[in-house]
């Protein structure tokens, strides 16, 4: 997606979306999220492209919890509104699009343990070695969920003082920016789609 389609389109979403307790503003919100967007394709340091990116990955998933419920607390539960916005992608095609971006993602992994929850169980893992497995077995639904889940970790591990300024975080960092800019965008498409058909209403 080049820079003159970002910067409009936003103009493709409802101007605001009508729930049963209130009126929930989408479009101005929405051309926000593709500001940040914007500002992290023109971030040359990719600490601040990252962060960028996921400011605009936060707006967006508060904004689909509250198109699904007006009146819910944002104060908690951050995490779990951030990985429920995967339901809005079919993570077999999701996969199958972007699974090189997912494989070199994997590889900048290594060495990054974080506890992820597996097969409903949670368990501190290589998530590097984890991912490559479910890649080269082409477990699409797992593959697909574990990464989103070790983005928002990797954000968590750079905000809260866990990352050093070296090569090898820039190289995490800079293939963490390319899989979740993948994720958004493809999120944004489908929300616009649930949007026009009026499946939040």
């Amino acid at each position: 997606m080049n820079k003159q389609t970002e910067d409009t389109d936003y103009l493709k979403f409802p101007v605001y979306f009508k729930t049963k307790g209130e009126d929930l503003i989408i479009r101005e919100k929405v051309k926000y999220i593709y500001e940040w967007i914007q500002k992290s394709n023109n971030e040359e340091d990719s600490f601040n492209s990252f962060i960028s990116l996921f400011i605009a990955f936060n707006m967006f998933y508060n904004l689909y919890a509250l198109s699904k419920n007006p009146r819910i607390k944002l104060e908690g539960g951050d995490m779990t509104r951030a990985l429920d916005s995967i339901k809005l992608l079919n993570k077999e095609s999701f996969f199958d699009s972007n699974r090189s971006t997912i494989s070199d993602f994997s590889k900048e992994c290594e060495g990054f343990k974080v506890e992820v929850k597996l097969e409903g169980k949670s368990a501190k893992e290589d998530v590097s070695q984890k991912l490559s497995e479910l890649v080269s077995k082409k477990d699409r639904e797992t593959a697909t969920k574990l990464s989103l889940d070790i983005l928002y970790k990797t954000r968590c591990n750079l905000i809260h003082g866990e990352k050093q300024v070296n090569r090898s975080q820039e190289n995490l960092l800079k293939s963490a920016t390319v899989l979740l800019k993948a994720f958004l965008l493809e999120m944004l498409d489908s929300f616009n789609k649930e949007l026009v058909k009026g499946s939040y209403m």
